[in-house]
């Protein structure tokens, strides 16, 4: 029930734009805003639904730059 209720609020807050503009009758815009509230309402019933908790690993776990190779380890604490 609350994700039914992210969904609606959060498309009514995409559709009805601050200069008293009404999005809905513009259909790529209506798509975009049905998208938006979608994943608003999907990442209430589940964790990172985009999966961005992977990219964030990802760039934890690359090797360093080559600059920072040339540094003794003791000196930058790994």
């Amino acid at each position: 029930m609350s994700a039914a209720v992210v969904f609606v609020s959060t498309f009514m807050l995409i559709v009805f734009q601050p200069d008293d503009s009404i999005l809905f009758y513009k259909v790529p815009e209506v798509i975009l805003a049905m998208a938006l509230s979608a994943l608003a309402a999907i990442s209430l019933l589940r964790p990172d639904p985009l999966r961005l908790g992977q990219l964030v690993n990802w760039f934890r776990d690359r090797p360093a730059d080559d600059d920072d190779r040339d540094v003794p380890v003791s000196a930058t604490g790994r």
